[in-house]
Parts: C-alpha cells; sequence; structure tokens
C-alpha cells in the first residue's frame, strides 16, 4: 500500500509543478475552450494576480510533494485549487471531466491517508 501512495504523491506533485511552471512559460498549448470558460479564465488573467498566485502555489506544492516535505500542509493548500479545477470542469467546460475527477480522487485519498494528522483541525 505504501508504494501507491508514493506513486500518487509523485503524480499529483509532478502535475501542480508542470502546470504551475506552465502559468509563467506557457510551454503546453492548452485546447480551446468554449466561449463561457474562456471569459472565466480572461477575468482570472485580467485580475493580474490570481495565475501568479496559483501557479506559485502550484509550484511550491507540486516540488514539496516531489519532495516529499510538509506533504501535509501542502495537500491541504492544494485543496481550493483541486476543488476549483473540478468545480470548473463541472460547470464550464466538461473536456477535461475526467481527467479533473481523477486529479480529485487522488488529492482525497492522500489526505484521507493523512486523516490523522489533520485531527487536531477539528478540534474545539
Amino acid at each position: 500500500m505504501r508504494k501507491l501512495q508514493i506513486v500518487l504523491q509523485m503524480l499529483l506533485g509532478l502535475v501542480f509543478l508542470i502546470f504551475g511552471m506552465n502559468k509563467f512559460t506557457g510551454f503546453i498549448t492548452l485546447p480551446p475552450l468554449n466561449d463561457v470558460a474562456n471569459n472565466f479564465m480572461m477575468s482570472l488573467g485580467s485580475s493580474g494576480y490570481m495565475f501568479p498566485t496559483i501557479g506559485i502555489l502550484e509550484v511550491v506544492c507540486g516540488a514539496s510533494l516531489l519532495l516529499n516535505r510538509y506533504v501535509t500542509f501542502s495537500l491541504l493548500l492544494l485543496v481550493p485549487i483541486t476543488f476549483n479545477i473540478l468545480g470548473f470542469h463541472l460547470a464550464l467546460d466538461q473536456n477535461g471531466l475526467i481527467i479533473s475527477v481523477v486529479l480529485t480522487l487522488i488529492h482525497g485519498y492522500l489526505i484521507f491517508d493523512r486523516r490523522d494528522k489533520y485531527k487536531s483541525l477539528f478540534v474545539n
């Protein structure tokens, strides 16, 4: 079981590291979006701070997962990003839905696997 967790952690870290770096360099050409999804992405981009903030978080947390450092904290920081990826594909662009569901399941599994480390967050 431990090997599965390591593989999934490395996979999740690699995905976030690559797509986080892509926000700064644009080395991956993403498929065209429908009008509604494109308008949403353009408004995020025009804010001037959303993509750099998300990109930095993805790069730092992705590297953290790959280096096996601060994994519990990194998984927690990536939760809003993962849920927004899933929400984006559920509501605006169904083309990437399967990948976003798999990403969410992997992330959820890794958090569930470390659930004992999060217990103190739910104490009065």
